[in-house]
């Protein structure tokens, strides 16, 4: 049985109400507290479908941290390979959406690490189970050196390895510093998945063709980018690409973890390897993205607050 496998931050979102001109619409009693990133929220609704899905991460041996694992754990989801911690906090970030149909107006990191990170046991893992990693987290040089050996332990065991560069740019506003850490990435990558913003923030444009052809595809041959303006899914593959419409405007963490959940659910689930996905055919191109726009949608449906 394949296994997947999830790598990145466990954190908790704080939700402020809704804003306008800068007071707020309701009382802070209407806080929000939810599990955060789109890697968690991904592992979460695969492990719901799949056995074996694992995380691997890092949470602090506190409430917040407690509640991470819980979270996991009820989905399914195997926590043996997450560090737990002890002097540190597990992170929290603050969000303050403008209003409850538009993007978030900013967002507020809080983070506390021990000297010591990333001590996490490695997974098992085997040929052509899926990897999945991305975020800052592939690149924060807090934890990329020990990252770095796992990822390298995972292309000799010949893994599958699905990479998700995005971040928020308040994390490294001067993408110069971490490019060497993203061309490292997308060395060792059998799928790239991205967001418009995301390609506008590392390559400066959001044009997911031109960036393919510039950046990528050197590279990594298979890609999968998110647009929302126009609002459609793009598969690219050498000189191949099929898209398909997005049902909803996908600015929401919750329709993004969907949609990777739904891309990794759906290799599994056609029974795509390293080498099949070398050479896929236009149909199975689309019946992947199809397959993660059903899942992004099933997603919001299911949550019961969805930020951005």
């Amino acid at each position: 049985m394949r296994r997947i496998i999830i790598i990145g931050e466990c954190a908790l979102d704080i939700v402020f109400p809704a804003t306008q001109n800068n007071y707020p619409l309701s009382t802070l009693s209407n806080l929000n507290a939810v599990p955060g990133g789109r890697m968690l929220n991904a592992a979460a609704l695969l492990g719901t479908l799949h056995d074996n899905v694992s995380y691997v991460g890092e949470a602090a041996r506190d409430r917040i941290g407690d509640m991470i694992i819980a979270f996991l754990s009820a989905n399914k989801v195997n926590v043996d390979s997450i560090d737990r911690y002890v002097d540190g906090d597990t992170p929290a970030n603050l969000f303050f959406p403008v209003d409850n149909t538009h993007p978030t107006e900013s967002i507020m990191i809080y983070r506390r690490y021990p000297d010591e990170c990333f001590d996490v046991r490695w997974p098992d893992v085997s040929e052509d189970d899926v990897v999945v990693f991305g975020s800052y987290f592939a690149i924060d040089p807090r934890v990329r050196p020990r990252l770095h050996e796992l990822l390298q332990y995972i292309v000799d065991r010949k893994a599958m390895i699905v990479n998700v560069p995005g971040f928020l740019k308040q994390q490294e506003p001067r993408i110069t510093r971490v490019m060497p850490e993203i061309l490292e990435n997308l060395e060792i990558s059998d799928l790239v998945v991205t967001r418009g913003c995301d390609l506008e923030n590392i390559y400066g444009s959001a044009d997911p063709a031109e960036c393919y052809r510039k950046h990528i595809k050197f590279y990594c041959r298979s890609f999968i980018n998110i647009d929302a303006d126009k609002q459609q899914m793009t598969f690219f593959h050498d000189d191949i690409s099929v898209s398909t419409p997005i049902s909803r405007p996908p600015i929401s963490l919750m329709w993004n973890s969907g949609a990777l959940a739904g891309i990794i659910s759906s290799i599994v689930d056609l029974g795509i390897t390293r080498e099949t996905l070398r050479r896929l055919e236009p149909a199975i191109l689309s019946d992947i993205i199809t397959e993660a726009n059903s899942m992004a949608d099933h997603a919001v449906a299911k949550a019961s607050i969805d930020h951005i």
